[in-house]
């Protein structure tokens, strides 16, 4: 089947405007961060834009390829769909929300895990609102774990938005303004950010299509994992296009930390990875393909039914997430069970049904 041109947009889209790093109001409060991080810690977060698009997502059970933490549940996957669809006309209804990590993920930016795949198109694309917000729980649960014995970094959608600011930047300066400087201290902190990893993958959008970049600094290259082959859409040079002022990013940054030979690694494109057969859930792919790769394979296997299960599986980790101070949410959607449960069942049924129910939820809250 052929895919069309993406799935979704890595724009913000929540209401959050203005916290992007090259932002000068934010320049200072970024490096500060940059600067009191543990580089060897948990995803240290110098120059990281604080952003509204990130929630923490459970890895998959032990072999379970499809994703998200936990057994059952499939009646409060169901109710959580039927919770998001019922809130069609309100899109700016919150319906995830986090302090620590800050967090907000609204009714619009759900609505894509609950349309079905008879409507597959741009409605069922995710945008990087979604994408962010699972890479949170993938670090949540891996926070500590290596791959293949590597120090893996996850980087946010946003990262991309940086790293070309920093290909823009004039190579020299001649006003000396403290902007300037502030560019410079970030970009030598990001630099550090990365050499503290053996592994940082970044989210790529290119012509609304997702995509995982890899700089591999064991081996010293740029890994590109895609569910399509849009080198045969768009040519041979599609990734080397979308890559260009991202690599010249990361080269500039290194080359402030004294790692200029990183500027001309090569890109190189990994075959036999699943494929999409979808037209809307190449994200979906993006947040597996980020989970799994260990450097030189999947740590699991996964099937596009698994990625189609993922939306509900999602929506579900998304909402019961136990950082999710949206209590109302989660009771309503509770609530809602009770009601189609009690129009359905047999008192004992009830009761057995709604016992299972909540032991579900709160084996799933302190997990």
């Amino acid at each position: 089947m052929a895919l069309s041109s993406g799935s979704g947009r890595r724009r913000r889209v929540d209401g959050d405007e203005g916290q992007r790093a090259d932002h000068p109001k934010n320049a200072r409060r970024c490096l500060a961060a940059a600067q009191a991080s543990d580089l060897d810690g948990a995803l240290p977060t110098c120059c990281r834009r604080p952003t509204s698009r990130r929630v923490r997502f459970p890895p998959p059970v032990d072999g379970e390829a499809g994703g998200g933490c936990g057994g059952g549940g499939e009646m409060i996957e169901e109710a959580t769909i039927e919770y998001i669809e019922a809130q069609a006309d309100r899109k700016d209804k919150l319906l995830v929300y986090s302090e620590r990590p800050h967090v907000r993920v609204r009714a619009g930016a759900l609505r894509c895990l609950a349309v079905p795949l008879s409507r597959d198109g741009p409605e069922r694309q995710i945008s990087g609102v979604i994408l962010d917000a699972a890479l949170e729980l993938v670090r949540l649960c891996q926070a500590g774990r290596r791959r293949n014995g590597r120090r893996v970094l996850l980087e946010a959608v946003e990262e991309q938005d940086w790293l070309e600011h920093v290909s823009r930047l004039p190579r020299t300066t001649t006003s000396g303004s403290r902007l300037a400087e502030q560019d410079a201290a970030a970009m030598s902190a990001t630099a550090a950010k990365y050499l503290a990893h053996d592994m940082v993958f970044f989210p790529v959008n290119h012509q609304d299509h997702f995509f995982v970049s890899v700089l591999d600094l064991v081996v010293g290259e740029y890994q590109v994992l895609d569910s399509a082959n849009y080198s045969h859409r768009f040519g041979p040079q599609f990734y080397e296009t979308a890559m260009s002022k991202i690599r010249d990013g990361v080269g500039r940054c290194m080359e402030a930390a004294g790692r200029p030979d990183v500027a001309g690694w090569a890109l190189r494109r990994v075959a036999g990875l699943p494929p999409q057969t979808d037209d809307s859930s190449c994200g979906l792919f993006a947040i597996k393909f980020m989970e799994l790769w260990d450097g030189e394979k999947l740590a699991s296997n996964f099937s596009m039914d698994d990625v189609h299960a993922l939306r509900t599986k999602l929506a579900k980790e998304l909402i019961f997430w136990e950082l999710n101070e949206m209590e109302e949410v989660k009771s309503e959607i509770e609530s809602m069970m009770a009601r189609k449960t009690m129009s359905s069942s047999s008192p004992v049924q009830i009761e057995a049904t709604m016992c299972n129910a909540n032991q579900v939820i709160r084996i799933e809250s302190d997990s």
